[in-house]
C-alpha cells in the first residue's frame, strides 16, 4: 500500500514482469493517486486495473447516482416500466 496521508492506494506488483512491463507499471504506480485507469494486457488475458484516489472514487459514485436517477426518470416517463435489455461485457 502507498500511504499518502489520508489516501491509501494499493500498489501494483512488479514481480514476474519483463523490463518494458516493469517500466510501464512504475510509471502507472506514480500516477495511481491521481485516479488514473488503464488497460493492462498480461499473457492473453485483458485485465482492467482501476486505481482511484478517494476524490476520484467519490466522483465515480456521484456519476453512478446520476445515471440511476436518469434511468428512474426515464421509467417514470414510460408509465413506470423500466427495461434494461442487456448489460454489455467489458472484455
Amino acid at each position: 500500500m502507498l500511504d499518502l496521508g489520508d489516501k491509501v492506494v494499493p500498489r501494483v506488483g512488479l514481480k514476474g514482469l519483463g523490463r518494458e512491463e516493469r517500466r510501464e507499471m512504475r510509471a502507472f504506480n506514480e500516477m495511481e493517486c491521481r485516479g488514473m485507469w488503464k488497460w493492462w494486457k498480461k499473457t492473453n488475458n485483458k485485465v482492467l486495473l482501476l486505481y482511484l484516489s478517494v476524490e476520484a472514487a467519490s466522483n465515480l459514485i456521484h456519476i453512478t447516482e446520476l445515471i440511476l436517477q436518469s434511468l428512474l426518470s426515464k421509467a417514470r416517463e414510460d408509465n413506470g416500466n423500466l427495461k434494461i435489455l442487456r448489460i454489455g461485457k467489458f472484455f
